[in-house]
């Protein structure tokens, strides 16, 4: 039997990938490495990239991921053990981990969660910085919330892509090639999105248990920046106060203007109100003691 040309130089490209990084590679990236060595590993022009790429997988000098998401499909060839999380950190150079994966990576759940998510953000806009009227927000919070549709799933997790909106990438970090929201940050989007973060109940006990590694200025820094239209602050000094911080948290929060009635959630069963932070809240919450 005929020995092919890649079976011929297989030792010399296991040796060629193995001294190359990242362990994680585009599609794009193996065809480069094809036509960058084909005459030096002496293949047949037949070995077409994808023919290439079949070989890779097969000789089990990479495997093959595929995310098969709504509106677009990705693919990684990967070298190795190679953590998920690190994977998905090649799908976009601005896109980072969010909620209630940045919990996780902030050492803020114990358990790592089989819904993952993963933010792009939105083009930089021109947005109306007002709110028309109290019943503009009462009409929007009597609505369910909106949730992104481009889900798929890989390996039994559910990853949740998610087109958030544009903060330049604020309060993003990146470690062992992950990049996710930092502390402060993780705590303002699971504040505004409790649905990508376990729910109102976790995003209460998730402040608690982060109460001793908050920087006061970092959080209001980061949320001034963002310039929400709705008033989320009221929304975080509920949490803060509830949850027991030092009083100049609650203060910084307190301190600016309430001009709205406000939601801690959408569509909220039995709600209660707070006089001092202008906010319903779901009348659960008045049973929740351990924050930790």
């Amino acid at each position: 039997m005929r020995i092919s040309t890649l079976d011929i130089a297989k030792l010399s490209i296991v040796s060629y990938f193995s001294g190359i990084t990242p362990l994680i590679l585009k599609n794009k990236e193996i065809f480069n490495a094809l036509s960058t060595m084909r005459t030096n590993w002496h293949l047949a022009s037949a070995v077409s990239p994808t023919k290439f790429v079949n070989y890779l997988i097969k000789e089990k000098i990479f495997n093959k991921i595929v995310f098969n998401f709504p509106n677009r499909r990705e693919m990684r060839f990967v070298k190795g053990k190679v953590d998920i999380y690190q994977v998905l950190s090649t799908l976009n150079n601005r896109g980072y981990l969010s909620h209630l994966t940045a919990l996780e990576l902030n050492n803020l759940s114990s358990e790592r969660s089989m819904q993952l998510f993963w933010n792009v953000e939105q083009r930089k806009k021109i947005l109306n910085s007002r709110i028309n009227s109290q019943d503009s927000i009462d009409t929007a919070f009597r609505n369910k919330s909106r949730t992104t549709h481009n889900i798929c799933e890989y390996n039994g997790y559910m990853i949740y892509g998610i087109s958030g909106m544009f903060t330049d990438n604020l309060g993003v970090i990146e470690k062992d090639n992950i990049r996710y929201t930092d502390l402060e940050r993780t705590l303002i989007d699971i504040m505004v999105r409790p649905q990508y973060s376990g729910g109102i109940i976790n995003v209460l006990k998730i402040f608690g248990k982060a109460k001793e590694r908050v920087r006061l200025k970092k959080l209001t820094e980061y949320y001034k920046k963002i310039k929400y239209v709705y008033p989320y602050h009221q929304s975080i000094g509920f949490y803060l106060e509830r949850t027991n911080y030092p009083i100049e948290f609650i203060d910084t929060f307190s301190k600016i203007k309430k001009r709205y009635n406000f939601y801690l959630d959408n569509q909220i069963a039995h709600p209660k109100y707070s006089k001092k932070w202008q906010l319903y809240y779901p009348s659960e919450l008045d049973k929740i003691k351990d924050f930790i």
